[in-house]
């Protein structure tokens, strides 16, 4: 049986291996001794990440301190007030609704129009540019009041949760 051109030559083996590498210079594994002792040394002097402080004026990054207050809620509550029409209510729900909010929490909010609302993505979208330039980390939910009517009932619903456990901010 003849084997095709590609497969004419032998296989390499171990010891071709290793005479290419000693051709190329690079160091057998009972060489590098030396250079893992003096690795393992620079290693242990030095600092590891988590002891790095940051320096000068840098923030620290990780506080428990929630980083939206009441007074940027209810300034956010104002300006969707003005892009919505009248009669609109307004519900923070999740994290800051349970005052378990952190530095990483977002803030939750369920927008419920009086009317029909067309497309709740939309209008969404619409009211997340009410909040430019306020630098919030937000998700706007919009639903109908007859909508909000339907899902109260359902405790397991993102909306029937919300209006549960939710609270309700006032104009």
């Amino acid at each position: 049986m003849r084997l095709p051109r590609l497969y004419r030559r032998a296989p390499r083996g171990w010891e071709d291996v290793k005479r290419e590498l000693e051709a190329a210079g690079v160091p057998r594994i009972g060489d590098v001794a030396e250079q893992d002792a003096i690795d393992a040394h620079d290693l242990r002097s030095a600092p590891s990440r988590r002891s790095r402080r940051p320096q000068g004026n840098a923030p620290t990054r990780m506080s428990d301190e929630p980083m939206i207050d009441e007074d940027v809620i209810e300034q956010a509550a104002r300006r969707l007030w003005e892009a919505t029409p009248p009669g609109t209510r307004i519900v923070v729900f999740g994290s800051h609704a349970w005052a378990r909010a952190s530095a990483h929490s977002d803030l939750d909010l369920l927008v419920i129009e009086p009317g029909r609302v067309e497309s709740p993505a939309i209008e969404a979208v619409r009211l997340r540019r009410a909040l430019r330039g306020m630098l919030l980390a937000a998700e706007i939910f919009v639903i109908s009041e007859s909508s909000a009517r339907q899902w109260r009932p359902v405790s397991n619903s993102l909306i029937g949760a919300a209006l549960a456990e939710g609270r309700e901010l006032t104009q």
